[in-house]
């Protein structure tokens, strides 16, 4: 029986799952079959609802066999101690994810086992004077709700042992719109330590990892995190608390005691941070490479097209220095022919028959290297993975459709998508089923795009799990389009093994222009961008749109 004391959706939650499920499916010579419970503390308190809760678990694992238990954080921990005679009195249980400062403050007694954590955020303090020396203050960023108050030996700890020469100001009494009001002002001599918040001061209640997207989204410094699972999120990163390590290290504990390891010798162990850190935010703030501690672990790094395509890059050299040695044998056999032709004149019919199959074996030749052109032509403009038109065949035809409504007075749109939360998914399943999501978006966005508007417009994969469609039509049209773009996604109902995941959605950023709008289409694509920035900060799953008129500009 695994116990969690928030809802399903957490990112952490998701995560930890996973990661236990693959120790747990690793262990060939056990039959395990997993029971999970969300108590969702952290948007329902109260002792009546944690007894409901209690009275609950009684009466549905009284008769289930269950062999051991894993408890995920101080939250779930309490509850158990509290309540595990009423539950399950005989079964055991290993707890994670609970710092030692916790573990000491409580009586843990026989048949309870556990993983503990250290979240150490001045070792990232330390790390951000030698690299950054002209920060002055820390702004200290964290929840203040039941939840938050369960995480906040970490905080507690760092204000204890932050360097002398830092001050500090604490954000916890402020809600999260004034936080991010005043990060987006802030100096470059301050940087931001982010925590959790399950509640802000207002009492409005966040998923952490929400909470740190949206102010990471205006923050004007650099924002130090402690937890591996929000890389990717707008966080330069930190010395961090990896999930899936913590998690692992726990099943990996149950396992032992699964298989009849003596629990006396089975001792509380910790685990150990790294420094983990996000190439773009890094690239952000300027923050180069060479700062990063030895051994640090960069995600989401750019790489290079070269290196990314080498091998296929290589190729299609080969293949065009192939065609050019062809063409240019080509050539020179052309020229002979025509003086083998004068000659031929003379000479008798054996000889004519000769000429005769010399020339057809040459014309199939040409034939076989055009259709090899036309091929490798085709092949260029495609993206590998889905099929569709790539970014450099969007671009060019984008170009062409944009000079076509320069010179005419046409208008033109432009719509960039983006797949939500395709990293989480990525993450939870893998990436060859990523390909397989990336795939079936594709499908789904290519009949909507070519069926909608026709074969003049354009649709593609912009990069990664973008993709953009360029049309001839106006504001309203574009708009009708995006939606029925963001539908069909919405729509679609991916299988992964055993489970669905259905969730998909797009984000929608859609800019216009009208016939006589002198706006790049440089330009329009950029604020088409800007407009998928909006969706995706207003919530995701839906449609935003700006446009140009000849008049007057609106967003």
């Amino acid at each position: 029986m695994l116990l969690f004391p928030y809802q399903a959706d957490l990112p952490h939650t998701m995560l930890a799952t996973e990661s236990i499920r693959e120790v747990f499916t690793g262990a060939t010579d056990l039959t395990i079959e997993l029971y999970t419970e969300y108590m969702d503390l952290n948007r329902f308190q109260g002792a009546g609802y944690e007894q409901n809760l209690a009275d609950l678990y009684a009466l549905k694992y009284h008769d289930a066999g269950v062999d051991l238990v894993l408890l995920t954080s101080t939250t779930s921990l309490d509850f158990w101690l509290g309540r595990r005679d009423h539950i399950l009195p005989d079964a055991p249980a290993v707890f994670y994810d609970i710092v030692e400062k916790d573990i000491a403050a409580r009586r843990i007694p026989p048949g309870i086992f556990g993983i503990s954590t250290a979240v150490r955020y001045e070792v990232a303090a330390d790390w951000i004077l030698k690299t950054l020396p002209e920060i002055k203050e820390i702004m200290l960023v964290y929840g203040t709700g039941e939840a938050d108050r369960a995480f906040s030996a970490p905080v507690d700890n760092f204000k204890r042992n932050l360097p002398a020469r830092l001050a500090l100001t604490d954000w916890s009494r402020l809600s999260l719109p004034e936080i991010k009001q005043r990060a987006a002002e802030l100096s470059g001599d301050k940087v931001i330590f982010y925590h959790l918040m399950f509640e802000d001061a207002a009492g409005s209640k966040y998923r952490p990892i929400d909470a740190l997207r949206e102010l990471a989204a205006v923050s004007a410094v650099p924002i130090i995190s402690g937890y591996d699972h929000f890389i990717g999120t707008g966080t330069i990163g930190g010395f961090v608390y990896s999930v899936e390590a913590n998690s692992k290290a726990a099943a990996a504990l149950a396992l032992r005691i699964l298989r009849g390891q003596e629990p006396r010798v089975l001792k509380v162990a910790d685990t150990h941070q790294r420094f983990i850190f996000d190439y773009a935010s890094l690239e952000r703030h300027g923050i180069p490479g060479s700062a990063l501690p030895p051994q640090s672990i960069v995600k989401n790094r750019v790489v290079p097209l070269w290196q990314a395509y080498r091998s296929q890059i290589i190729a299609v050299i080969a293949g065009f220095a192939s065609l050019l040695i062809v063409t240019a044998v080509l050539v020179a056999l052309n020229r002979k022919l025509g003086c083998a032709r004068r000659e031929l004149l003379r000479l008798n019919a054996e000889l004519e028959d000769y000429a005769h199959d010399l020339e057809r074996r040459v014309h199939e030749r040409t034939l076989h290297l055009e259709e090899a052109n036309r091929k490798l032509q085709s092949l260029s403009q495609l993206d590998g993975l889905t099929g569709v038109y790539n970014r450099r065949h969007f671009d060019k035809r984008g170009q062409e459709l944009w000079q076509e409504q320069a010179a005419g007075n046409r208008p033109l749109s432009v719509v960039l998508l983006d797949v939500d939360y395709f990293k989480a998914y990525n993450d939870a399943y893998g990436h060859q089923a990523g390909d397989q999501c990336l795939q079936l978006v594709a499908s789904a966005l290519k009949s909507q795009a070519e069926g909608a508007e026709g074969s003049d417009d354009v649709f593609a994969r912009y990069g990664g799990e973008e993709f953009a469609v360029v049309a001839r039509t106006d504001c309203l049209g574009a708009q009708r389009l995006a939606e029925n773009l963001r539908v069909a996604v919405r729509a679609l109902d991916i299988e992964h093994g055993h489970s669905r995941y259905r969730r998909v959605s797009v984000s929608v950023g859609v800019a216009s222009v009208d016939g006589a709008a002198t706006v790049s289409l440089v330009e329009l694509i950029r604020r088409a961008d800007q407009a998928l920035y909006e969706s995706k900060a207003s919530g995701r799953n839906r449609v935003t749109v700006w446009a140009a008129r000849s008049e007057v500009a609106m967003g």
